[in-house]
Formats: C-alpha cells, sequence, structure tokens
C-alpha cells in the first residue's frame, strides 16, 4: 500500500508539474512543418521573433506555407559547394580525393560578431585569459573601464543559447569562439560585471550622493539662521508696503518669494535705478540696517545647493539600494548552495565582505538622506512656501542673492561714472577760466602796447602834416608859374599875327593837350599825397579810438576818402576853368 502509495504522489506531482511547464507555442499558432534538405544548406543568420509575439504584429497575417519554392534550385545555390576530385590519368591509382575546404561558421547577427571582433583585437586578451580574469575577479587585471565595456559585449542569455549544440565546432568565427568560451562564466554575466562594477566605484559613488546631502543641509542651516535674511525682507516688506498704500495689495503680513524677482523689475521715475538699487542705497544710509547686507555672504552655500538635483539624488541612493540586494541575493544563493560554484569563481569571496561594509554605509546615507529631507520640507512650510519635492524655494533665495549682488555692482558703477562725469566737469570749468584769465591779460598787455604806439605815431602825424602843408604851397607856386608862361606865351603869339585862327584853333588844342598832362600829373600827386594821409590817419584812428566798433571806423574812412577824393577833384577842376579862363581873354 506504502509503494502504491508512493508512485501515486509521483504521478500527481509530475501531472502538476506538466500543468506549470509552459507551452511551447500559443493554443491559436500552427507548428511549423519540419525541413530536411537533401544537402547540407548554408545558413541564414537571422534573429527569430518570439512565437508568443506572432499574435499582435505583422507576421500573424504571414504565412510561408503557401510559398512554392524550387527546392532544386535553392539546393544547387546555396548547398556546401562539393569539390570535385583531381583526375589524373596517368596515375589514377595513386590519386586520393582531397578534403573540402573548411568554412567559418556564422550563428550570431554580423554587425553584433563585427563589433565583437573589434573589441578583442583592442583588449589583446584572448577569450581563455579572459574567462579566468571574469571568474577571479581581479580588479588587476580588467579595470574599470574595461569592465564598462565587457558589460556591452559579453553574450546575453539569449546568446548564449544561440551556440547550444556548437560545443565541438571547430571552425567557429572569433565572436562565436568567444561566445562560448565566457558564457560559461555566468548564467547572467552582464549583471555580474555590473554588480562588479558597482563594487569598484561603491566609495566614489556613495562620497558623491553624500556631498550632496551635506550641501542641502547646510543651506538648510544657513537660510534658518540667517538674521540678517529676516531683517532684508523686513526692509522689503516695508518699503513695499509702502508702495502699495491704499490698494488690495498694501497693508501685506509677508510676501511669497517669487516675488523677490519684481524687485529688479521696477524702476525709478527717471528709469536711472531700479529698486534693488534703491534698497541698498537705502541701507548704506543707515547705519543700524547694514548688517542686512551680510545676507550675501551668509546664504553663499545657496550657490552649491542648487546644484543639487533631488530627483536624481533619489534614484541615485535607490539604485545602490537595489544593486545591494541584488548582492546579497547571490550570495544567498551560494550559502543555500543553489548555485553550482565554478572553479576559480571568487565571486563569493569578493562580493561578501564588501556588501557587509556596504550596507552599513548605506543605512547611514539613507537615514541622513531622511533627515533632511524631512527638514528641508519643514523649511519650505517656514517661508510659507508650497510644498515641493525639489526643493524650489531654495532657487529663489539663491537667485535672489545673485540678484542683488548684481544691483549692488550696477549701483556703484553708476555712481563712478557719475564721479566721472562731475570731475571732468569741474576740470573743463578750471579750464574756460584759465584761458580767460590768460585772454584777459593778453588783451591788457596789447592795449598798453598800441596806447605806446599811439603816443610814437602822433608824433609822426604831425610831421606828416607839415610835409603835406609844404608839398601843397609847393604844388600852388608851380601852378602860378605855369599860368604865368601860359599866357606869356600866348600873348607873344598873339602880337606876332603870322598865323591864322585855323593855326591859334590847333594851337589852343594843343595847349589844351598839355593843360591835360599837367593836371593828370598834378592829380597823380595830389592823390598819392592824400593816401599817405590817410594811411596815417587811419593807424592814428585805430590808436586813439580802440573803443569804437568796426562798423563806425568803416564809415569814418569812407566818408574821409570821399571828402578827400572830392577836395582833390574840386581843386584841379577849379585850376583847369581859371587857365582856359586866362587863355579865353588873352586871345580876345
Amino acid at each position: 500500500g506504502g509503494g502504491g502509495g508512493g508512485k501515486g504522489i509521483s504521478a500527481s506531482m509530475l501531472l502538476q508539474k506538466k500543468k506549470k511547464e509552459k507551452p511551447a507555442l500559443p493554443p491559436n499558432l500552427k507548428p511549423k512543418k519540419v525541413i530536411k534538405p537533401n544537402n547540407k544548406m548554408r545558413n541564414l543568420h537571422w534573429t527569430t521573433v518570439n512565437p508568443f509575439d506572432v499574435e499582435k504584429t505583422i507576421w500573424n497575417k504571414i504565412d510561408d506555407g503557401k510559398i512554392a519554392i524550387d527546392v532544386a534550385e535553392l539546393e544547387t545555390k546555396f548547398c556546401w559547394k562539393q569539390i570535385a576530385e583531381k583526375s589524373n590519368t596517368a596515375a589514377a591509382a595513386k590519386s586520393t580525393p582531397e578534403k573540402p575546404k573548411n568554412d567559418t561558421v556564422r550563428v550570431l547577427d554580423t554587425r553584433r560578431a563585427y563589433n565583437i571582433e573589434i573589441f578583442l583585437g583592442r583588449l589583446k586578451m584572448d577569450p581563455w585569459t579572459l574567462r579566468e580574469a571574469l571568474l577571479s575577479m581581479s580588479e588587476t587585471k580588467l579595470s574599470l573601464d574595461t569592465v564598462h565595456k565587457l558589460i556591452n559585449f559579453v553574450p546575453t542569455k539569449e546568446e548564449a543559447a544561440q551556440l547550444n549544440g556548437y560545443e565541438n565546432e571547430k571552425n567557429l568565427g572569433v565572436a562565436e569562439n568567444f561566445v562560448k568560451i565566457v558564457r560559461t562564466v555566468d548564467t547572467s554575466l552582464v549583471e555580474r560585471l555590473k554588480l562588479w562594477a558597482f563594487k569598484i566605484e561603491f566609495a566614489d559613488i556613495y562620497s558623491e550622493q553624500q556631498a550632496s546631502l551635506v550641501a542641502l543641509r547646510r543651506a538648510h542651516d544657513a537660510v534658518k539662521k540667517a538674521d540678517s535674511l529676516q531683517l532684508m525682507f523686513s526692509i522689503i516688506l516695508c518699503v513695499g508696503n509702502y508702495m502699495n498704500g491704499s490698494t488690495a495689495k498694501g497693508q501685506a503680513y509677508g510676501f511669497k518669494l517669487a516675488s523677490l524677482t519684481q524687485l529688479s523689475r521696477s524702476r525709478t521715475v527717471d528709469n536711472s535705478a531700479t529698486l534693488t538699487e534703491y534698497l541698498y542705497e537705502f541701507i548704506l544710509k543707515h547705519e543700524r540696517y547694514k548688517s542686512a547686507l551680510t545676507f550675501m555672504t551668509e546664504l553663499q552655500c545657496l550657490e552649491q545647493a542648487t546644484t543639487v538635483d533631488t530627483t536624481v539624488l533619489k534614484q541615485n541612493i535607490a539604485g545602490i539600494n537595489a544593486k545591494l540586494k541584488m548582492i546579497q541575493k547571490r550570495i544567498d544563493s551560494f550559502n543555500d548552495k543553489t548555485v553550482i560554484t565554478r572553479m576559480g569563481d571568487n565571486f563569493y569571496a569578493v562580493m561578501q565582505p564588501f556588501h557587509t561594509m556596504a550596507i552599513q554605509k548605506f543605512h547611514r546615507l539613507e537615514k541622513q538622506r531622511d533627515e533632511i529631507f524631512v527638514d528641508l520640507n519643514a523649511l519650505g512650510v517656514w517661508l510659507n512656501e508650497p510644498k515641493d519635492a525639489t526643493f524650489k524655494y531654495l532657487k529663489a533665495l539663491n537667485e535672489f542673492r545673485l540678484s542683488f549682488k548684481q544691483s549692488i555692482k550696477l549701483y556703484n558703477d553708476r555712481k563712478t561714472k557719475l564721479a566721472e562725469i562731475e570731475k571732468r566737469k569741474k576740470w573743463k570749468e578750471k579750464q574756460a577760466q584759465e584761458k580767460l584769465a590768460k585772454k584777459k591779460k593778453s588783451v591788457k598787455a596789447k592795449e598798453q602796447k598800441m596806447l605806446l604806439a599811439a603816443t610814437t605815431n602822433q608824433n609822426g602825424d604831425k610831421s606828416v602834416n607839415a610835409e603835406d602843408s609844404g608839398n601843397m604851397q609847393k604844388m600852388s607856386k608851380n601852378k602860378d608859374e605855369n599860368s604865368n608862361a601860359n599866357i606869356a606865351e600866348t600873348q607873344a603869339k598873339s602880337e606876332s599875327g603870322i598865323k591864322a585862327r585855323n593855326s591859334v584853333e590847333n594851337k589852343d588844342e594843343e595847349e589844351d593837350e598839355d593843360m591835360d598832362v599837367l593836371d593828370e600829373e598834378q592829380e597823380q600827386m595830389f592823390f598819392e599825397h592824400n593816401r599817405k594821409s590817410l594811411k596815417a590817419r587811419k593807424l592814428n584812428s585805430e590808436f586813439s579810438h580802440k573803443t569804437h566798433n568796426t562798423r563806425d571806423k568803416n564809415i569814418s574812412d569812407l566818408v574821409l576818402k570821399r571828402v578827400v577824393a572830392g577836395s582833390s577833384r574840386s581843386l584841379f577842376a577849379r585850376l583847369k576853368n581859371r587857365a582856359r579862363f586866362g587863355f579865353a581873354q588873352k586871345n580876345k
């Protein structure tokens, strides 16, 4: 009875096992016909579609059973080529058939195999040596960079399965041979390499996450303890309430941090400065408020804290936890003997002590993360900011700090520019005053010089006038002598009576011509005399009448010229008429 019962239990267990086994094909998919070519065919290396994925893809409507192909032609063109025996009629008995040429067997995808071959060529390590290094997990043989690259080139589970049945194949390609050798290192070689890489760079990963948490902690403490920030907010609130007086936005008890950006956008009436610059100038004028400016240095730590992406930080810490759990799972499988340990496999020996150390550090890191996130959430509530997992209020405060620093720079630059303008203005005024003083000095010296020259010219003018009088007397005497000579000559000609009236008239015309010549010479002398006299008077006028304007001088000179010219012409006209009158009387 006991034996029968045992057999019954075994049968039921087998039945349950068969029920749990997944069928090879989905129920609505017909099995494919088994094909056995008459000749050994070349293989087509493709990646097949999972039968359970056919229903939702284009392959559900494709049926290759309806396609009629020429089997004989296909075998002729794509079978393995049979090399014919060489015949020699002279030595047919001694000839032996040659072996067919060995062709490389390709199983993997062409591009995938090509990339693996390039990587192995750069690695310069044969597959068996690489397998030994992967089993021993020797960091001296394989660096972190090499381990990261190997993750992309070691075979996946699917690629490893493609080499089943080729264990004794000697003509495998380089990539296929590599896959056949290293696939025996681990059933999940990609996961093994990722965990190994995690172990190598754990110290850097841990330090990076801890530094981010420390930066957030410093920012929290700085904002919470910054009395200068509270004083600055008090000043801003006071100014804002005054600006918004008698409006719905006035009489406020506080403001949102997003409103801080409006300080640099509000400008003065003349558009020369912003409200932030005004606040800075206001604080400088009142000694009791100057401590508010220290918030820029007290919140300097916000610069680093705002570079921390809290979302990425959470993901990185969660990633550390996930890797440690995977290592723990593998270690447990080694302890439970559920995994066959390969000879030379040091995964357990290397990763077990590392896991013990790393898990302790992770727990401290996790606790530190939880504490700082709780405090940052509380700080957001304290600042009356909406709950936000990324703590945007830290960025708002840092932007305000940077904006205030920029406004201080603009304020100082503007003051420096105004000071330079004022300095230049004073310099120009000084230059103008010096130039005016120099001009006055030059005018005074010139006036003194002109006064001295005027005194000298007055003495010279007297000499010129005396000379003019002598010349005039001399010219009158010459005129009288010439007139008497002409009269005597006329009387002599009249008494002789030799010539007739026509000759007398001709004589008269000649006398007129002679008189005209004399008149032109005398007129030229008078004009030369008058020119010298006019020049002397003009020089005297410049020194004695310097205060008169130019228009008056020009009018006086013009009048003087006309008077002198008119008087000279009148004198010559009178002399000429007198001579002609005397000559006429004489003829009578």
